[in-house]
This record gives structure tokens, C-alpha cells and sequence, in this order.
């Protein structure tokens, strides 16, 4: 392996939105939450998409219990929130996401994850949140 040497330059950090930043936040979340979460789980069965062949389908993240999918996440990023919550839902991937009869979340940005976390609590555990 060749190491370059030090360059004279600077690289400028410009940050930005990034999906991949929002959902490593949302496993680290879920680690610290006990919720198992699986990110970019790739699942197959037929009649994906309401069609006649087997396709399969990567999802950003699953949230799995007791053997169960029983929630799947997708990541977007967005600088119009409102839109794209419309339009992904109405989209390909949105209705294709529906038809696999779970639930769905669209995380766009980190204050969604207190749907996913409320629902982990109330619906899948049973347990009414506090507050």
C-alpha cells in the first residue's frame, strides 16, 4: 500500500444535508434505544410492485421483532420537506414501499424519528408513551 506524502493543499469542508449521515444518527439512536434495526436490508418475493415477476427490493433500514419486519425506513434528502413527503408517498418507490404491507416511515430529517419511536413504544411493544 503507498502512502502519498503530505500535500501542500487544504480540501475545503463544505456540510450538507446527507442521507447517509441521517441514517447512521437513526442506528445509533436505535443502538442506544434497544430497537434492532438492520440497515440496507435487501428482501425478495414475488409480485413486488403488484406485478407478475419476483423482484426484490433494498431498503434503507427494517426495524425487526421477535422474527418479524415489522417497520421499513427510507432516508431522503430534501431541502422542500412538505413536497417530498407528497410526492415520494405517490412516487414509485412510496407505493412500491406500501405494498409490502408494513409500516413506513420517510425520515427526512432527525425530529421524524419520534414517529418511528412512538410507534416502536405503542404499537409494537404495547406500551403507551409518557408524556
Amino acid at each position: 500500500m503507498k502512502i502519498l506524502p503530505k500535500q501542500v493543499k487544504e480540501m475545503v469542508f463544505l456540510p450538507s444535508k446527507s442521507e447517509a449521515n441521517l441514517q447512521a444518527e437513526f442506528y445509533s439512536q436505535c443502538k442506544v434505544k434497544g430497537i434492532p434495526c438492520f440497515l440496507e436490508y435487501s428482501s425478495y418475493r414475488n409480485g413486488y410492485g403488484g406485478t407478475e415477476f419476483g423482484f426484490g427490493a433494498r431498503f434503507d433500514a427494517v426495524l425487526h421483532y421477535e422474527g418479524k419486519i415489522v417497520a421499513l425506513c427510507e432516508f431522503k434528502q430534501s431541502l422542500n420537506l412538505a413536497e417530498r413527503r407528497r410526492t415520494w408517498v405517490q412516487g414509485s418507490q412510496g407505493l412500491a414501499y406500501l405494498s409490502w404491507g408494513v409500516t413506513v416511515f420517510l425520515l427526512l430529517e432527525e425530529k421524524d424519528f419520534e414517529e418511528v419511536w412512538d410507534y416502536w413504544g405503542e404499537v409494537v411493544l404495547r406500551k403507551p408513551t409518557e408524556g
